[in-house]
């Protein structure tokens, strides 16, 4: 009798051989699980590269810069929003929008002239740029610098990457100053790929023909776990700006997480120390610069309060429109007039706006009820002192002055005074008196007087009473008409 027993091994054998091959049996194969052979083929799979697949881009910023002293800290915290577009050949075209938060404290200090974020911070669109896919600037429009270093808000989220475990970064840059710009000094880099407005608008004597100075900022980079699903590099930044009048040097470090698979950083953080040398002077700033992608959480109420700001824009100008269509003519003086004593605010100011506009000139009666208005309102348009001189040239002077007293935050030298307020003035209620501040006038209304004291009421939106000594108190100048006092009515 035969045995069946040798096919019985070769269909146990087939058997084992198919069962290890089944992804319920991956357990049993010594080495990396299936899911860590997976990452390591996704890994691969996926360069180090600038992708554009999600856009727009959304992080947080944050800014501190220490000038010394408690009173000139700067912590700015904002919004950078990235727009983003890949050509064919894989450029990256960038659009940077930046919003900073209100309550963000800038307090600078304004005595020294470099190395201070400017008082007027990069706001709303800020910066346009184009970079390869490794972050390699091929065309800098409109660069954005912060910190006075070379430091551009529109690239800050795409440094240059590199397949290398270490590689350097080196950018020439030059000390450059502009009026017409931020009014102070600027590192600035140099390169025919930068169109920056600082080199079209320098100030530099026309005798000057000596060549431009020039300092390397160098970046040393060092991959920490390159083939990590989010890899971080580490960077060593330096400027050598020894050879710059003044002398500057600049060293820090920054440390950078790059999302592989979206293509994109996730998180930045920079910190430097800055120092300015000069004869006899020295400055050192510290500073720290983080960047961190923005939850979906936050991005989701950003949109949605930038929805609701677009729709309370179009609002107002909805009602604006209405508003202006509620301005006469300026053909229609007894309309005009009527406008000028009782409409609010904003159809008062569209009214003289359009007044000044088409040049209306010749009515003294017209150029009297604007006058007056000086004494019936706050804070009138910039240019109702043009208007009146239009309407009747004999009112210019009274009506410079007048402007001058049209609040309490405004003041004056004595050059703009009258005489001195004693007993035997005549004072009526609500004329204009001026009342010594340091040493400056401010206007106020009287209001009434207890002994040698007056009562005044300033000229604030919401008025207060103040008692000044009536000794120290002046008239207005006597080329100022009061509609309010005796000899005015």
């Amino acid at each position: 009798m035969k045995h069946p027993l040798p096919r019985l091994r070769i269909s146990f054998a087939l058997i084992a051989a198919v069962s290890f091959s089944l992804p319920g049996f991956a357990q049993d194969i010594p080495g990396k699980p299936a899911t860590e052979i997976s990452s390591d083929s996704q890994k691969k799979e996926t360069p180090l590269e600038y992708t554009a697949s999600e856009s727009p881009l959304f992080y947080k910023i944050q800014i501190k810069a220490d000038y010394g002293a408690q009173s000139a800290k700067t912590n700015l915290e904002g919004l950078l929003v990235y727009e983003l577009n890949r050509g064919d050949d894989g450029a990256v075209s960038i659009r940077c929008e930046c919003q900073w938060k209100r309550n963000s404290a800038y307090r600078g200090s304004h005595s020294e002239r470099v190395f201070r974020l400017s008082s007027l911070l990069p706001a709303g669109r800020i910066a346009a740029c184009e970079i390869d896919n490794r972050g390699k600037p091929i065309n800098v429009s409109r660069p954005a610098w912060i910190l006075g270093l070379p430091i551009d808000l529109g690239r800050i989220a795409f440094p240059q990457l590199s397949e290398n475990e270490a590689w350097e970064v080196t950018e020439p840059v030059s000390l450059v100053q502009s009026a017409h710009i931020y009014n102070h000094l600027q590192l600035i880099a140099v390169s025919p790929e930068i169109k920056d407005p600082f080199r079209s608008n320098r100030n530099r004597p026309q005798q000057d023909e000596s060549p431009e100075k020039v300092a390397l900022a160098q970046m040393k980079r060092q991959w920490i776990d390159k083939d990590a699903l989010l890899p971080t590099f580490r960077e060593s930044y330096s400027i050598d700006g020894s050879g710059l009048n003044p002398e500057i040097q600049v060293t820090g470090d920054r440390e950078v997480v790059f999302s592989r698979e979206r293509g994109s950083v996730d998180e930045i953080k920079f910190s430097l120390r800055i120092v300015w040398k000069e004869p006899n002077h020295e400055i050192t700033v510290p500073c720290s610069l983080e960047l961190q992608r923005l939850p979906d959480d936050e991005i989701l109420a950003y949109k949605q309060a930038k929805e609701k700001a677009a729709l309370e824009q179009q609002k107002r100008l909805a009602e604006h429109a209405a508003m202006q269509r509620t301005v006469p003519d300026v053909t229609e003086r007894a309309r005009v007039i009527t406008t000028l004593k009782t409409a609010n605010k904003e159809v008062f100011d569209l009214m003289v706006s359009k007044l000044n506009g088409e040049k209306v000139a010749d009515d003294p009666e017209m150029a009297r009820v604007l006058y007056d208005q000086f004494f019936e309102r706050e804070r009138l348009p910039y240019h109702t002192v043009s208007v009146i001189t239009n309407l009747d040239p004999t009112l210019e002077k009274a009506a410079t002055i007048a402007a001058k007293y049209a609040a309490s935050y405004s003041s004056f030298d004595i050059s703009l005074t009258g005489d001195l307020i004693d007993e035997e003035t005549p004072l009526q209620k609500k004329q204009i008196v001026c009342f010594p501040d340091n040493s400056r006038f401010k206007p106020a209304r009287f209001y009434g007087a207890v002994e040698d004291v007056l009562v005044l009421e300033t000229r604030d939106r919401e008025p207060k009473l103040i008692a000044v000594k009536r000794a120290v108190c002046r008239l207005p100048a006597p080329a100022m008409i009061d509609p309010n006092a005796a000899s005015n009515e």
